[in-house]
């Protein structure tokens, strides 16, 4: 007895069929060539839809939903990465925020100009890769002398794409005033410091890995004009490893790290 030939309806539903098995939508990529991964589960959800009724339509909007907001995730996360993080207003008015968006390393230069569109400062030369960077400029040119005040630009030579910004040069009393000298060896807890005016209040505070405060051997001591020199001996439950020494003078706070070995 011949067998009955399905109905074209019957034959289209197992072909078709997205979880059937042999199912050539799944297993075929080149189905949807040119599709993401959201949009093939949409067409397979329309699909559906299409072979049995109206019933999967909640699941259609749910895939919708679901590409629209993996669009918007990627969009909103490429905004915040592309948007320089919040920092103090004395660090932005000095802060080059340099997104590397290639993805093969190329060499990037950062220089500071003067108002004659002369170099004063050679901030950045070198091999970048991949993603985004912070920089501060010290404001000093590159003799190691403090700037005078007022606005500058710099230019970023990005994998020879040039663009411009600007920064700022704003000092406190006592930052042209005093000086610090980072320790000469990498485990020293020796620092020189030197106030290039009298009656400066001094303090240094010593802070851990975690910013907490480990010590303070200097609070508000009035130093006058001249060089100084200080090592740091904490007691015996400090350990060792690396902390962050902060030097206040006056309005002013020079940061510098230092390692400390019992």
């Amino acid at each position: 007895m011949a067998r009955d030939k399905p109905s074209p309806y019957a034959w289209w539903k197992s072909v078709h069929t997205p979880y059937r098995a042999g199912n050539k939508i799944i297993r075929n990529t080149k189905s949807f060539p040119s599709f993401s991964l959201p949009s093939r589960q949409i067409c397979i959800n329309v699909i559906k839809m299409k072979t049995s009724g109206f019933r999967f339509i909640p699941t259609l909007l749910a895939s919708l939903l679901a590409a629209f907001s993996i669009a918007y995730s990627d969009r909103q996360s490429r905004a915040d990465m592309t948007t320089p993080p919040a920092d103090s207003a004395e660090a932005e008015r000095v802060r080059i925020w340099l997104p590397v968006e290639r993805q093969s390393r190329c060499r990037v230069t950062i220089d500071i100009l003067n108002d004659s569109n002369r170099v004063i400062r050679h901030l950045v030369d070198r091999l970048m890769s991949h993603g985004y960077y912070n920089f501060y400029w010290d404001k000093k040119d590159d003799s190691g002398r403090f700037v005078k005040a007022g606005e500058y630009a710099y230019l970023v030579n990005d994998c020879r794409q040039k663009s411009y910004g600007q920064v700022a040069a704003e000092f406190r009393k006592w930052e042209r005033a005093s000086r610090l000298y980072p320790p000469e060896e990498t485990w020293s807890s020796k620092i020189r410091f030197e106030l290039l005016e009298d009656s400066a209040l001094v303090s240094i505070h010593v802070y851990n890995r975690r910013n907490r405060l480990v010590d303070s051997p200097v609070v508000d001591s009035l130093m006058n004009k001249g060089k100084y020199e200080f090592e740091w001996a904490p007691a015996e439950t400090v350990s060792r490893g690396f902390y962050t020494l902060k030097l206040s003078i006056g309005d002013f706070t020079h940061i510098v790290e230092i390692g400390y070995r019992p």
